[in-house]
C-alpha cells in the first residue's frame, strides 16, 4: 500500500496532476465544456468560453437546497458524530447520526438499506465505524478494515462530513474527479504512453437509478465500477490527498478557503459529475496506441506549417488586453487563447481545451492529443500573421 507521502511527491503523474488540479482551482484551467443545455440546468449564464470549477461549486444544489443550506442541516450530524469519534458513543446514538446522513444525501430505499445494515452490526457498529474513520486518515492505510466495514455512496458520507480531509466520493463527485484526470492526460500525453497510468486508475461507482450518463472514460482511459469496499476506500484516500496538495499549491482562493476548503471543491466535483455523455467519450479499440508498449525510439514528428511564429503569437497575444484574444477554431467554435507564463517558468499559449502550446510544440503534430491543438493554433496563427502584414 502506498504512503502518502510518497504517492503524491515521487510519482511524476500525480506531482503533474496535482499542479493541473491546483490550476483548475484557481480558475486558470476550466473544468470544461458540457452538454446542451448544461447553463439551464446550472441556472448560470457561461462566463467566458468555458466553465470554472468555481462556477459549478456556486451553482452547487442537492434536494433543491444550496451549499450553504446543505452545510447548516449537516452541522448537527457533523458534531455528533465527531463526537462519536471522539469520546465514544452508544450504538443507539451513533446510529441515529449515521441515519441522519444517509436521509440527507440519499434516495429514501437507499437510505433505509444501509441504516439497516449498521443496524444488523448490532453493538460492533461503532467499533466498525470509528475503526473505518480512522483507517481514511492514516499516512499508509491498508484498507483491511474494508473487508468488514461498509464502503459505498452512504458510508462515505458518513466518513467524510467529520472529517476535514476526506471528501465524498460518491459516483458524481467520482465521474467529476476522473473527467479532470482525462482531461489532465489528453494535455499531458507524456503520462499516458501505455494508457492509463495505474496511480491513476480511479474507481467510478454506478450511478444507480440516474437517468443520464456518468462515465468519464473515453480517448483510451477506461475508469471501472469499484471491485470491492476496499477499492472504493483507495480511490477515496487518494482523490482526498491529491485534493489537499492542489488546494495548497493553489493558495488561497476566494471562493474555497477556511476549514471547509475541501467541501468546496468536492461540490464543484460534485456538479461536474452529473452528467457526462458517452457522446463524448471516444474509447478506442483493443488496438489502439494508447494501449501499445512504448516504442524504443520517440515517434517521428511531424509539424503543421503555420503563417506565425510562437514567439510572434506570443508577443502579439501579450499585448492585448488580458493577453487573450477570442478567435473561431478550425471546426467553427469560438474559443479564447491567452499569453502566460507557466508555473515552470515557459512562455505558454493556453487554449480552451486545457492545451497548451510552447516554442517547441507550436505546429507539432505528432500523437493523437496533440492533433486536437491545430484546431487552435491555425487560426492564433493566421491572427498573428493579419497583425504583423
Amino acid at each position: 500500500m502506498c504512503h502518502r507521502n510518497s504517492y503524491l511527491n515521487e510519482v511524476p503523474e500525480i506531482s503533474d496532476f496535482v499542479s493541473y488540479l491546483a490550476q483548475v482551482i484557481s480558475g486558470e484551467i476550466s473544468a470544461g465544456e458540457f452538454w446542451p443545455g448544461f447553463d439551464r440546468w446550472l441556472g448560470k449564464p457561461r462566463q467566458g468560453a468555458e466553465w470554472k470549477l468555481q462556477d459549478l461549486c456556486e451553482s452547487y444544489s442537492w434536494k433543491g437546497a444550496s451549499l450553504a443550506e446543505c452545510t447548516k442541516e449537516l452541522r448537527p450530524l457533523r458534531r455528533a458524530l465527531r463526537e462519536a469519534i471522539a469520546r465514544g458513543a452508544t450504538p443507539a446514538r451513533l446510529n441515529a447520526a449515521l441515519r441522519g446522513v444517509f436521509d440527507w444525501g440519499m434516495d429514501p430505499a437507499s437510505a433505509r438499506r444501509n441504516y439497516q445494515w449498521a443496524l444488523n452490526q448490532g453493538d460492533r457498529i461503532v467499533d466498525l465505524y470509528l475503526s473505518a474513520f480512522a483507517e481514511l486518515a492514516r499516512e499508509q492505510p491498508t484498507y483491511d478494515i474494508f473487508g468488514t466495514a461498509k464502503m459505498n455512496a452512504g458510508y462515505t458520507k458518513v466518513y467524510a462530513i467529520p472529517s476535514l480531509d476526506t471528501i465524498i466520493y460518491d459516483s458524481r463527485v467520482a465521474a467529476g474527479f476522473c473527467w479532470l484526470i482525462r482531461r489532465f492526460l489528453l494535455a499531458h500525453p507524456e503520462h499516458s504512453v501505455n494508457g492509463l497510468p495505474e496511480s491513476l486508475k480511479f474507481s467510478v461507482p454506478a450511478a444507480k437509478g440516474a437517468s443520464v450518463s456518468r462515465d468519464p472514460s473515453g480517448d483510451g482511459f477506461r475508469f471501472r465500477a469499484p471491485a470491492s469496499w476496499k477499492d472504493w476506500a483507495s480511490s477515496n484516500v487518494r482523490a482526498s490527498w491529491i485534493i489537499t496538495a492542489a488546494l495548497a499549491e493553489a493558495g488561497p482562493q476566494e471562493w474555497c478557503r477556511g476549514r471547509f476548503a475541501l467541501r468546496h471543491i468536492e461540490a464543484g466535483l460534485f456538479m461536474l459529475g452529473y452528467r457526462i455523455d458517452p457522446a463524448n467519450a471516444r474509447v478506442p479499440t483493443e488496438r489502439s496506441p494508447r494501449h501499445s508498449a512504448k516504442p524504443e525510439t520517440e515517434p517521428p514528428v511531424t509539424r503543421v506549417t503555420l503563417p506565425a511564429t510562437f514567439d510572434e503569437a506570443y508577443a502579439l497575444l501579450s499585448k492585448e488586453p488580458n493577453a487573450a484574444v477570442d478567435l473561431t477554431s478550425l471546426t467553427g467554435k469560438p474559443f479564447t487563447a491567452y499569453a502566460k507564463i507557466s508555473r515552470d517558468k515557459l512562455p505558454k499559449i493556453w487554449f480552451p481545451d486545457n492545451y497548451s502550446v510552447d516554442q517547441d510544440y507550436w505546429g507539432a503534430n505528432y500523437n493523437r492529443a496533440r492533433q486536437h491543438i491545430k484546431r487552435y493554433t491555425v487560426p492564433l496563427a493566421a491572427w498573428a500573421a493579419s497583425k504583423t502584414g
